[in-house]
């Protein structure tokens, strides 16, 4: 780990040295095209390929400041600034500086964001504030290190009670696109709207936190394989049936899920929340295009639900 350690930090430096690092940003794919050193640093655990596998990287309280800034663009320019804290993996978190520009068609519908990620001094991070109350304001429910706690309790009595528990990382696709179209009130509904139907999905022996800025962490106890296809089932559900309306346009979920079944031997609740991060990232790579939402129209789009497949989930047992 110490190495890996280094080797990152070297990167980091090589980063830092070349100055800012270019990105395109395809709303409706929610694929990233990223040009410049930042690639040393992709791994299956940290592709940031997708939308949703580079906003797990930020923390609530930073995923939120970022929405912020792209619902205020400036005018004529539709261009964009703002600072916050990005967490790579086997490094602390890094303060970046995030500046670019919303491209819109004819109808009004953002199709692409163009912009640099600066990776700032380390010296900079306590000028940028910090959310230390623990859980995600909007929601109510506890952020990544309460669920990293609570996973450690689950896996402690499942080796003592010889039960099973699983863990699912569950994020809502394309984020970028809704915050770019809509704005930050739309997109923090979507969120709460998410995380209600959650809460309605689980037992009540079962947890639920905020793991990331578009996504949830969820601890099942007393689980086997098959009682974790039955709570993906059940959480498909309770998303297709959302019904949420912004601007007289009735909006669609997308998400996409990854679990691990857990105890495993050697895997800490550090490295369940990545495993399962990762099936979710490679459940992704199949996800069809984001149909745009057609201009003062009621018409849904097309639900599309992404979780891990059957070979995934037989490397899970």
């Amino acid at each position: 780990m110490e190495r890996v350690r280094l080797e990152t930090l070297e990167i980091l430096d090589l980063i830092k040295a070349t100055g800012t690092i270019g990105y395109t940003w395809d709303l409706e794919r929610d694929l990233i095209d990223w040009r410049g050193p930042l690639n040393l640093l992709l791994s299956p655990e940290a592709p940031f390929k997708s939308g949703s596998s580079y906003h797990n990287f930020l923390s609530t309280h930073n995923f939120y400041k970022r929405v912020q800034a792209l619902t205020n663009l400036k005018t004529i320019t539709n261009e964009y600034q703002c600072s916050y804290i990005l967490t790579l993996p086997n490094y602390r978190a890094c303060p970046v500086l995030d500046e670019g520009e919303v491209f819109f068609n004819e109808d009004g519908q953002p199709y692409k964001l163009q912009g640099t990620l600066t990776f700032l001094e380390d010296v900079l991070l306590e000028q940028i504030d910090h959310n230390l109350l623990g859980y995600d304001t909007l929601t109510g429910l506890p952020e990544k290190e309460t669920i990293l706690e609570t996973l450690s309790c689950f896996l402690d009595q499942a080796i003592v009670n010889h039960q099973g528990g699983a863990y699912i990382a569950l994020t809502i696709d394309h984020l970028e696109y809704i915050a770019c179209h809509f704005g930050l009130q739309a997109t923090q509904t979507i969120i709460q709207r998410v995380g209600e139907a959650l809460r309605g999905t689980i037992r009540f022996d079962d947890f639920i936190g905020r793991a990331n800025g578009c996504g949830f962490g969820v601890i099942l106890k007393d689980c086997d394989h098959w009682g974790l296809i039955r709570s993906y089932q059940r959480i498909a559900y309770a998303i297709n049936d959302l019904k949420i309306y912004e601007q007289n346009q009735l909006i669609s979920v997308s998400i996409s899920m990854g679990g691990v079944i857990f105890p495993r031997e050697g895997f800490t609740p550090a490295k369940i929340m990545a495993k399962a991060e990762r099936y979710l990232f490679e459940s992704q790579e199949n996800k069809a295009p984001y149909v745009a939402i057609p201009k003062n129209s009621c018409n849904t789009l097309q639900p599309t639900l992404r979780y891990t497949d059957k070979r995934l989930l037989q490397a899970q047992r």
